[in-house]
């Protein structure tokens, strides 16, 4: 859940309750519904490669794709993990322990603005921030295709692939388990 939540750029609480009905496997997308959204609309979260492999390894550990009431992301109990679970893996990852989960997203945006040529439109509209005035006019949709090559090259720098940018410092947090 804790990669999860890193390649999506989304809150805990919105992965810890992502149910599989959210998920479109064929158009690639995480429909987030308003009721679980801060700004209180829905959110379309493009799935990485890697997002489709983390679910891959959710539904070999008990989680059942296509049961509406059933979570991605469940613990030994087949319930949805704590409010906790991720901090406190990242807690125990060797120097992370100062860290935040919701960091996570601060270090998206961090990157996309400093390190890419990606609009802040969207990179806003990832984080699912309420744009202004003007933009909402301009942003009818959620330009979903468009922040997909953004999500890609966000997979690959947290992977430390990518050969366009200094990936010094990146550190790849996956477990291999991808929860």
């Amino acid at each position: 859940m804790l990669e999860w939540i890193a390649l999506a750029a989304c809150r805990t609480g919105e992965a810890r309750f992502a149910v599989w009905d959210e998920i479109d496997l064929e158009q690639k997308v995480w429909t987030i519904p308003a009721a679980r959204m801060k700004m209180r609309r829905d959110h379309v979260v493009p799935i990485t490669g890697r997002m489709f492999e983390i679910l891959e390894e959710a539904q070999r550990h008990g989680s059942v794709f296509g049961s509406t009431k059933r979570h991605v992301f469940l613990n030994g109990k087949g319930h949805p993990l704590s409010e906790m679970a991720a901090l406190m893996f990242m807690r125990r990852l060797q120097g992370f322990e100062k860290y935040t989960v919701h960091g996570l997203r601060a270090t998206f945006k961090g990157w996309a603005a400093t390190e890419t040529d990606f609009p802040r439109e969207l990179i806003e509209e990832q984080l699912a921030h309420q744009l202004g005035a003007v933009e909402r006019a301009y942003m009818r949709l959620s330009a979903v295709e468009r922040r997909r090559p953004m999500m890609e090259a966000w997979a690959a720098y947290c992977a430390g692939e990518d050969a366009g940018a200094d990936t010094g410092n990146a550190v790849a947090v996956s477990t291999g388990s991808g929860q």
